[in-house]
C-alpha cells in the first residue's frame, strides 16, 4: 500500500486498494469505486454506496479518496445520513481518524486544500494535538 510519500501515481488499482483497506481497518464496508477521468472534485454517494474519482481531481486522487472516506467512516458512525451539513464536526472527527490511519499523523493530510469549515476545525484540532504532543 503507497502512503503519501510514494512518488508513485495514484492508479484506479491502487485507488481500489486504498478503499479495501481503509474499510478493513476501520470496521465497515468498502465502498465500490467509480473511476472517471473527467471528475474534478470527487464525491461520496452513500446511496450507491460508492466514491467517484479520477485524475483530475484538483486535490489530487490521494487527498480526495481520504475525504471521500471519510464521509463513508462518518455516515457509520452515526448509523445513518442524517447530517444536513455533510462537513460537520462528526466528519471532520472521522477526516482526523482517516487521515491519521493513512498517513500516521493527520498533519501530513493537506488540511489547506479543505472547505473553510473542514480546515478550520481541522487545524485547530491539529493546534491542540501539536500542544499536547509537546507537553
Amino acid at each position: 500500500m503507497t502512503k503519501k510519500y510514494s512518488s508513485e501515481p495514484m492508479t484506479k488499482q491502487k485507488s481500489r486498494a486504498f478503499l479495501n483497506h481503509m474499510a478493513k481497518k476501520f470496521r465497515i464496508p468498502a465502498p465500490s469505486l467509480n473511476w472517471s477521468n473527467r471528475e474534478t472534485r470527487g464525491s461520496a454517494d452513500y446511496y450507491d454506496y460508492s466514491i467517484k474519482v479520477g485524475p483530475k481531481c484538483w486535490k489530487g486522487i490521494i487527498t480526495t479518496l481520504v475525504h471521500e472516506f471519510a464521509h463513508f467512516l462518518s455516515y457509520q458512525r452515526l448509523n445513518c445520513i442524517c447530517s444536513p451539513r455533510p462537513h460537520n464536526r462528526q466528519f471532520v472527527d472521522a477526516l482526523w481518524d482517516v487521515a491519521a490511519a493513512w498517513y500516521g499523523d493527520p498533519a501530513h493530510y493537506d488540511w489547506e486544500r479543505e472547505y473553510p469549515s473542514v480546515r478550520a476545525l481541522g487545524l485547530k484540532r491539529l493546534k491542540i494535538f501539536n500542544v499536547s504532543k509537546r507537553s
